[in-house]
């Protein structure tokens, strides 16, 4: 990978993001000389090693791809002395970036409902947690009773999809095996199921306990591991004909790395999830099927969190819907005392810039408070109260 771009609605700008040798990079700003004057910019940095930019009016893309290609095709001497070599890949890969950020609405199909990722508003994942354990105390739901209340109450707030999870994944936990994970899920996912109208998740990287969820009713896989865990995850959902989650973590979950070494996160983040994109299309999922997690607190420093939050509109070229989970995590806390009760402010922020950035699904533990900040500011952004405004509970079912 050496391409990712983001579009600026605001500006109509596409940025580009480049990481290629000097050499490389001067042969390519040669090739696009004729449009800089009117239709690209180019920003020199301040460190080669940290990549080159370059900005193209949104609308000027098919000209520049042309462009190319047509000097490449016209100098049969440059050709004949392999002096294209190197662009040739880097156009057709800046080609499948520039498709995916221009996709329409994406339309998430799952057995118990079809939902739309359209950028109008963000999908909200609601969080159940059925553990004793997990970093957020008022998350916690060990008890079928206290799971089935809280869930309820999460859809009634707005929830569009509840994710279950039957063990914790916070820095320290403790590993349960699959047959406690699924004795904590069963009895929950069975109550919830008839009574929920709206999807519902299954937080695991088991195979076997995603199998079993998906039989009895669940929609979703939210795997922390991408599939790298257990390597029949993947046919599990291509089998059940599911969407999946894949999310990114530094090398392993347990234990959690405490010092991760990251040559540029944006980068390395963008590179694992591609490698597991092609792996999930390699065994016959379907594009439709994936979404990304940049996996913000699963190995990474506050200041990683905070550089792939700010930089996630990058991460719409891979060409998939994102799904951040900020909600109420560690790297909040150094920007204000307090521990995961008082992160509900701090939570927000990052949710609002992460919308904007370009996260399409929201994974948080209080829906209600968050869906109202978000009302306004895209009531905000809009200048408008869209017809789906004021926002309300759903109220019980």
């Amino acid at each position: 990978m050496r391409v990712l771009a983001r579009w600026d609605p605001l500006s109509g700008m596409v940025w580009w993001q480049f990481r290629v040798d000097e050499f490389l990079w001067r042969k390519w700003v040669q090739l696009i000389q004729p449009l800089t004057a009117q239709m690209a910019v180019v920003i020199p940095p301040p460190d080669p090693e940290h990549g080159f930019r370059m900005g193209v009016v949104a609308d000027a893309h098919n000209t520049l791809f042309s462009l190319v290609h047509r000097t490449i095709t016209q100098d049969e001497v440059g050709r004949m002395h392999h002096q294209y070599d190197e662009i040739e890949p880097l156009l057709t890969e800046m080609r499948t970036r520039w498709e995916n950020l221009q996709r329409p609405s994406r339309i998430l199909r799952t057995p118990h409902g079809t939902l739309s990722l359209d950028r109008s508003r963000p999908l909200w994942m609601g969080v159940v947690n059925v553990t004793p354990d997990s970093f957020y105390a008022d998350s916690r739901a060990p008890t079928v009773d206290q799971a089935v209340q809280h869930a309820l109450q999460l859809y009634a707030e707005g929830a569009d999809i509840i994710d279950i999870g039957g063990q914790s994944t916070r820095p320290g936990s403790e590993e349960v095996s699959p047959e406690e994970e699924w004795k904590r899920i069963e009895p929950v996912l069975r109550t919830l199921r008839a009574m929920l109208p709206i999807p519902i998740s299954v937080d695991t990287y088991y195979a076997r306990v995603a199998d079993r969820a998906l039989q009895l009713g669940a929609d979703i896989i939210n795997d922390v591991t991408a599939g790298t865990y257990d390597p029949d995850m993947l046919r599990v959902a291509k089998f059940h004909g599911v969407p999946i989650v894949l999310m990114h973590y530094y090398k392993q979950i347990r234990p959690m790395p405490r010092d991760p070494i990251y040559a540029n996160v944006l980068w390395d983040v963008a590179e694992f999830l591609m490698r597991r994109i092609d792996a999930a299309l390699a065994v016959g999922l379907e594009p439709d099927q994936l979404i990304i997690d940049p996996g913000i607190g699963f190995g990474k420093r506050p200041e990683h969190n905070l550089t792939l939050i700010h930089h996630l509109g990058w991460l719409r070229s891979l060409g998939m819907p994102i799904l951040l989970g900020p909600s109420r995590k560690s790297f909040i806390q150094y920007a204000h005392e307090g521990g995961p009760e008082e992160r509900l402010e701090g939570t927000l922020a990052a949710c609002i810039w992460g919308w904007v950035a370009g996260a399409d699904i929201l994974r948080v533990h209080d829906i209600w408070p968050i869906r109202k900040g978000m009302a306004v500011w895209l009531a905000i952004q809009h200048q408008q109260y869209p017809p789906s405004m004021p926002w309300k509970r759903r109220g019980w079912i």
